[in-house]
């Protein structure tokens, strides 16, 4: 859940950090499979609360690698405040 935004066009086309970082993975391991469910714009609690729920159904043992990077968009409203977003942050992580 990790969109990567910010990250420069390559050949006219957005390849996130994410991405990039899952085509390397892909090279190194054949049956690798990735899976993005980022949706660009949501808010901290939005992930928690719906985000999370649907990736943790994907896990598959140890062997699954999960990012998990949310917050951003909170950081950006004007009324921002870091100590509503860290239990909500907190809830992610320990999910």
């Amino acid at each position: 859940m990790t969109e990567g935004m910010s990250d420069e066009v390559i050949n006219g086309n957005y390849r996130g950090w994410a991405d990039r970082v899952a085509d390397e993975l892909a090279k190194a391991n054949p049956s690798f499979t990735y899976m993005n469910l980022a949706i660009r714009g949501k808010l901290l609690k939005q992930v928690v609360e719906n985000q999370i729920p649907t990736a943790i159904k994907y896990i598959q043992g140890k062997q699954t690698l999960v990012s998990f990077h949310a917050g951003a968009n909170d950081v950006l409203r004007p009324n921002y405040r870091p100590e509503v977003s860290l239990p909500q942050y907190e809830l992610g992580l320990n999910s």
